[in-house]
């Protein structure tokens, strides 16, 4: 399941690895849980700003977009902030990486937010290899 009540068997959600944060569920976040699931990595999805930040306990990796509505209002960036607070590896992602780039987020790594497979594949390393770190 995505959105809400995230992706996966109910017991993987408490103790998820990746948060991943997209209002773009059919896009974006439901073929990339399944790639990183694939690899063996417990994710959760959820759609908003308030769930994410209700979500971030015992999360490694925080995938998240730019942008967290269609209007643009509501930016990621006091989650990047909390995130970072607790020591969870950031990866943010923008359709517009010049204008994320442009924000003072203190994120890990700036990605394009792309819908292709093999970035979804790359995305999956980074993060295989930033839980090996943790």
């Amino acid at each position: 399941m995505l959105g809400g009540s995230g992706s996966g068997s109910g017991s993987s959600q408490a103790h998820a690895q990746v948060l991943v944060v997209d209002d773009t569920t059919e896009i974006f976040a439901k073929p990339l849980t399944r790639i990183l699931t694939m690899g063996g990595i417990k994710c959760k999805t959820v759609l908003s700003l308030k769930e994410a930040m209700d979500s971030l306990d015992n999360c490694k990796v925080l995938i998240t977009d730019f942008d967290l509505n269609a209007e643009g209002s509501e930016n990621s960036l006091p989650l990047v902030k909390k995130a970072k607070e607790l020591g969870i590896y950031v990866i943010q992602m923008s359709g517009d990486i010049e204008r994320a780039k442009g924000t003072i987020t203190m994120a890990d790594e700036y990605l394009s937010k792309s819908h292709d497979q093999f970035d979804f594949m790359a995305i999956r390393n980074k993060v295989k290899a930033a839980l090996e770190k943790g």
